[in-house]
């Protein structure tokens, strides 16, 4: 797709994601026009003043195509009304509004990054669900060679992790308090098993559909009316898959920090990992990219509940010319290669080791930081991956992945 040519108008729906203004700018680049609508809402299904928000803007008729991060089943039902392409790029798994019977709309063009998620959704929607793994806007050589002494200072750490611990984001603490002992021994058991397996998830198979049933009884999960069923697919994503995640990371932090000193950027409660030191949120634009880079090793420890993909936090690492160590995913051979531009540990005496390693081997860890970085330059950049993203929406390439 030639850069620099006139291709039109995206609306971008703007709801606080991560990357909305790196995406921003490459379509500029690319050559689109881009016009920005806030569509920050409670429920992206039947929010009447959304709705109203979207609907009077496309009345205008002059948006060539609507582009978010994450699917809102609202501005495609809008889309479709006027019939214009709606694209969306998920960076989430689960996400919960590609159970919407709107996903069937035949204006979508929905992107998912990860392929065990796209195989099951475009089994469902062949025709408007499609495969990209994610991207970033990588920061250039003379604004990482500008960070200050003072940023250093604050910046600089021997092991950090960003990201949430997600104990504030379960739902059903106090239902698992009261699930009888049978059943919570049951969940238990699902996820001690599942937290010390990589790049595999079993949860799902190991749920009966008569265990999912009982379960419910006392979780009490409900969709709205017209949202697409599956129990067993949503009970392992929404319920136990985050359990796992809580568990994996707790204790991954937890036990590097009995040996490391361990940085942590969160707004998840820390009071149970006392060796941590934890220094709030940090803004994605301004702080995370240099945090990324000043930190001496940065962890990626996935959500359990992404089966395969590459989450968006290697991309960002290494687009940030940070050195990156994380947990396998099926997925990662495929883009980047071990050892080369990142490293990846295969169960937590591995990570203990290598991060041990790599903290004392400052030149071979920046080796494979600038590989890293050069790899994500060339092939993996907001401008790429919307390229490809458009010739598949535009009918210009007919490969569904």
């Amino acid at each position: 797709m030639e850069k620099g040519v006139d291709m039109g108008k995206i609306l971008l729906c703007e709801f606080g994601g991560l990357g909305e203004d790196g995406i921003e700018r490459a379509f500029l680049r690319i050559g689109y026009e881009v016009e920005r609508i806030r569509v920050k809402a409670d429920n992206y299904d039947y929010d009447k003043t959304l709705f109203r928000t979207i609907l009077s803007r496309m009345q205008v008729q002059d948006v060539d195509l609507v582009f978010s991060i994450n699917f809102m089943p609202l501005v495609s039902k809008v889309c479709n009304i006027y019939h214009i392409l709606y694209l969306s790029w998920i960076y989430d798994s689960p996400e919960l509004h590609l159970y919407s019977p709107a996903i069937y709309n035949p204006v979508n063009r929905i992107f998912l990054f990860d392929r065990i998620q796209y195989e099951r959704f475009y089994a469902v929607s062949p025709e408007t669900v499609y495969y990209l793994p994610l991207a970033t806007e990588p920061l250039g050589k003379q604004v990482l060679r500008g960070i200050t002494e003072e940023e250093h200072r604050r910046y600089d750490s021997e092991v950090c992790f960003m990201g949430s611990l997600y104990t504030e984001k379960y739902k059903y603490w106090q239902v698992l308090d009261r699930l009888p002992d049978y059943w919570k021994g049951f969940i238990t058991g699902i996820v001690e098993a599942q937290v010390n397996v990589f790049g595999y998830n079993f949860i799902q198979d190991s749920l009966r559909d008569e265990d999912v049933r009982e379960l419910l009884k006392w979780f009490q999960f409900e969709l709205i009316d017209d949202y697409r069923r599956d129990d067993r697919e949503i009970f392992s994503d929404f319920m136990i898959g985050p359990l796992v995640s809580i568990l994996d990371r707790k204790r991954t932090l937890q036990r590097l920090s009995e040996q490391y000193p361990v940085t942590l950027y969160t707004g998840s409660d820390t009071k149970e990992l006392p060796h941590i030191d934890n220094r709030g949120e940090a803004d994605s634009i301004t702080m995370m990219p240099k945090i990324f880079h000043c930190s001496k090793v940065n962890l990626n420890i996935t959500s359990k509940t992404i089966q395969s993909g590459i989450p968006q936090r290697v991309f960002d690492v290494l687009g940030a010319e940070g050195f990156l160590i994380t947990n396998f995913q099926a997925e990662l051979p495929m883009y980047f290669e071990p050892g080369v531009d990142l490293v990846v540990y295969e169960d937590m005496d591995d990570l203990e080791e290598k991060v041990g390693y790599y903290l004392s081997h400052e030149e071979e860890r920046r080796r494979i930081a600038e590989h890293g970085y050069q790899t994500v330059c060339n092939c993996y950049t907001y401008d790429l991956m919307l390229g490809n993203m458009l010739r598949c929406a535009l009918g210009t390439d007919n490969a569904k992945e």
